[in-house]
């Protein structure tokens, strides 16, 4: 036989490298991260089973907290991104400065670590300036085992994140129906790529004047990103309905769009959804990334409705998700149909948007239509048969859709 006496498994929780600091929140923003958490096993896979967290601070979190969440930080950045998983279902306080306990089954491998959130609902009724913080007080706050042996827990002193509120700005937040990871034809039009939820706090009305977006990912939007759109989300669907602000395109990779002259009004205490669009194409690069985000509260310029005066911006920065450049349905040309028949024929404009040398071997290119669509102007895309090779498009002749 011979085999040693198994090592004890052990946990060791510390301050999250990117924990949150000095947050000030909008009232009824949902998604407000409050601390961060870092977990790391030691001796052997083990599980983590609970973790309490305790309330204190000026609000009363029983009333102020509408919900606490929990998330699996998966790239430990410190925000709740599209990739962040929920690890159970949220709780709440059920006293002012009393304490939460999440019961859950989350492994960890012996040598790994994991980064976890903590993440507030609030609710309407907290004051301009209250506080609502959450500590993870010592080792009896956390539970692990493995298989059934329970693991010896540390826990770093002073583990505390607090949120101050204010009742007058702008809240922003990704939207419920933000696009999530995904693939993109290289010549695509009007790709929704984020959509932003904006929320105005309940003691004054917002009027939102500019809006600057960030790019992100391994293609160069320089290059690739031949223009950024910017529409108004009337239902809320994800889609762009109303465009805003006039198109722009990036001067270099990672580079930002400014959409300035918006003054766009959003009333106390309500809530509207944009959605930020690419047109693909120039010298894109098959299997690239693309992305982008409001990266930081002075990429939103808002004045209070009533007063005129510069408010507070909370919730940057807000990300998209990823989408890579697909090579099985490249593109090589775009029409637009503006007499709206479905066909591509004479009078049809060509937008061509993908060089021939675009499209490797053993693909064949394709035509785009786009038609007019949706209750307000705006061109729809819509893919017909193959009628164009590495040599480009043929002229435009009548054809079905598929």
């Amino acid at each position: 036989g011979g085999g040693g006496k198994a090592p004890k498994p052990r946990l060791a929780v510390t301050f999250g490298a990117n924990s949150p600091s000095s947050t000030v929140a909008l009232t009824v923003e949902s998604g407000v991260e409050v601390l961060q958490v870092h977990l790391a096993a030691s001796g052997r896979d083990l599980q983590v089973t609970s973790i309490r967290f305790d309330a204190s601070g000026t609000g009363d979190d029983s009333a102020g907290v509408a919900a606490v969440r929990l998330y699996r930080d998966a790239d430990g950045n410190g925000t709740v991104d599209p990739g962040d998983v929920e690890l159970t279902v949220p709780s709440q306080f059920s006293s002012d400065d009393g304490s939460v306990t999440v019961a859950l089954t989350e492994p960890i491998a012996k040598g790994e670590a994991v980064d976890w959130l903590l993440v507030y609902d609030l609710s309407a009724g907290p004051l301009d300036g209250e506080t609502f913080c959450a500590a993870l007080p010592g080792e009896s706050d956390v539970t692990a085992d493995a298989d059934g042996v329970a693991a010896k827990v540390t826990v770093e002193p002073g583990i505390q994140g607090c949120v101050t509120t204010t009742r007058t700005g702008l809240a922003l937040s990704l939207g419920p129906n933000s696009p999530g990871t995904g693939l993109a034809d290289p010549c695509a039009m009007d790709h929704e790529m984020l959509q932003l939820r904006l929320t105005a706090g309940p003691e004054d009305g917002v009027v939102v004047d500019s809006l600057t977006v960030t790019a992100s990912g391994t293609g160069d939007d320089g290059t690739g990103v031949l223009a950024v759109r910017l529409y108004l989300d009337v239902d809320g669907d994800g889609i762009g309905d109303t465009p805003m602000g006039t198109p722009g395109a990036y001067s270099g990779d990672d580079g930002t769009v400014t959409f300035s002259g918006l003054a766009r009004t959003i009333p106390t205490s309500g809530t509207e959804d944009w959605v930020v669009a690419y047109d693909l194409g120039g010298s894109i690069v098959v299997g690239r990334t693309f992305g982008c985000e409001i990266a930081q509260a002075s990429d939103v310029v808002a004045r209070g409705e009533s007063t005129s005066q510069s408010v507070p911006v909370t919730g940057a920065p807000v990300a998209s998700s990823v989408t890579t450049i697909d090579a099985p349905v490249l593109l090589s040309a775009t029409y637009l149909d503006l007499n709206d028949n479905g066909y591509v024929d004479t009078g049809d404009t060509a937008r061509t948007m993908c060089s021939p040398s675009s499209i490797p071997p053993g693909h064949s290119g394709r035509l785009r239509l786009l038609r007019p669509g949706g209750p307000h102007p705006r061109w729809r895309s819509r893919s017909i048969r193959p009628r164009c090779s590495r040599t480009g498009p043929t002229p435009p002749t009548p054809d079905r859709p598929d």
